[in-house]
């Protein structure tokens, strides 16, 4: 099981499209397919699962820091990403390495197969917050954000 890069623009809009159902989580992977599909970001490489063309499952690379991963899928096929993570050939798992707005149910089997790698990750916590109009209930022009996600970045270091 690998990854295979998705660089037409039509199939980078089916993603976004495809995972747009996911708001609020998605929102990040979502923006980001459309930047690149319209032209306006080339700084980011997008894969999927290429035994699973149906699937949720995304991985998000830098071009300008090759260690540097947003990884994004349904809770179901958490399994499916890991395997493909630890198989691939994109993730080198023994130099400098960045998986950033992860996902909750994605800290622990990250980690984990960091562990199983032999690499050991640090975790910084931020917030998100994601507003959404269709929900205010006073007219207003601006109002604090209703909803909020965790995610997570992991610098890894290697063990000795």
């Amino acid at each position: 099981m690998g990854f295979t890069e998705v660089t037409d623009k039509e199939q980078l809009l089916g993603l976004a499209e495809r995972i747009k159902q996911d708001f609020p989580q998605s929102c990040l992977m979502y923006n980001n397919l459309l930047l690149r599909a319209r032209g306006f970001c080339s700084t980011r490489r997008f894969f999927i699962i290429e035994d699973s063309l149906d699937s949720y499952v995304i991985l998000n690379q830098s071009n300008d820091q090759h260690s540097y991963f947003i990884p994004y899928c349904r809770e179901y096929e958490v399994d499916q990403l890991m395997k493909a993570l630890e198989e691939t050939s994109l993730v080198n798992w023994r130099g400098d390495l960045l998986f950033g707005d992860i996902q909750t149910f994605l800290v622990n089997p990250i980690q984990a197969l960091a562990q199983k790698m032999g690499v050991s990750l640090t975790e910084d916590r931020y917030y998100r917050f994601t507003y959404h109009p269709h929900l205010d209930t006073e007219s207003l022009r601006i109002k604090p954000a209703t909803h909020s996600v965790w995610v997570a970045h992991f610098n890894a270091a290697e063990n000795y």
